[in-house]
């Protein structure tokens, strides 16, 4: 999916991947702040580089912690890397707590 050497990563490389990634994720007045977005965006990304077999589904942190849990075991005992997306909630008495809304690739 990273169109350059994964073994040698290097911040120019970076930013022209990140570069080739803001249209499919370009922030919006409210930034990427929803999952759906987040999904629609990357999958258009896969479809135009042509990468095939990645289903995408998404679930939040208001999954129960035992669902959640095995989810991400079946992810790491298959080497499947864990991608999220890490979202500020919106109510202040939660002004230290991220929410973390991961993908299953």
């Amino acid at each position: 999916m990273y169109p350059f050497d994964v073994s040698k990563l290097s911040r120019h490389d970076y930013v022209k991947f990140a570069m080739q990634m803001k249209p499919y994720l370009k922030p919006r007045m409210s930034g990427v702040n929803r999952l759906d977005i987040f999904i629609d965006g990357f999958e258009d990304y896969l479809d135009d580089a042509g990468i095939k077999g990645i289903a995408i589904r998404g679930f939040s942190s208001d999954m129960p912690e035992d669902e959640a849990k095995e989810k991400i075991r079946e992810q790491l005992d298959k080497d499947i890397p864990i991608p999220f997306l890490v979202l500020n909630h919106n109510n202040r008495d939660f002004k230290d707590y991220h929410w973390h809304w991961f993908i299953l690739a």
